[in-house]
């Protein structure tokens, strides 16, 4: 039983994933890119150009769990979002402004299941 539940658990949390991918409307200025199957480094490409920014795309992010977890199906996959995501991704866009990178994933949002201790306001289980 305890296998089966596991198991479902990381199916929702796959479909979950793939609905967050969906999230486009805010983010892009280009109504043509398609963020479910853009790439990191597209993304990145798309901060050095201007075409996207990083409060756009984390903002489109917290309005599809809006959407999706708490006002559509109401999923409740998604216990809670940094309260912070915005002012760290104004930062983050700043940064780039100046010329720094912090790499690959500079501005690249990312869901965390609530066991991982990430060192910032977010509650967890770890």
């Amino acid at each position: 039983m305890k296998t089966l539940r596991s198991g479902l658990k990381n199916v929702f949390f796959s479909f979950l994933l793939m609905g967050l991918m969906g999230c486009n409307s805010l983010a892009e200025k280009d109504p043509k890119i398609d963020l479910e199957e853009i790439t990191i480094a597209d993304l990145q490409q798309g901060y050095k150009t201007g075409k996207f920014t990083i409060v756009g795309i984390t903002q489109a992010y917290l309005d599809r769990i809006e959407a999706i977890d708490k006002n559509g199906p109401a999923l409740n996959a998604v216990i809670r979002v940094n309260p912070d995501a915005l002012e760290i991704a104004a930062s983050l866009d700043e940064e780039l402004r100046q010329g720094k990178s912090r790499g690959a994933m500079h501005g690249i949002p990312v869901l965390l299941k609530d066991n991982i201790d990430t060192h910032d306001k977010m509650p967890n289980t770890a």
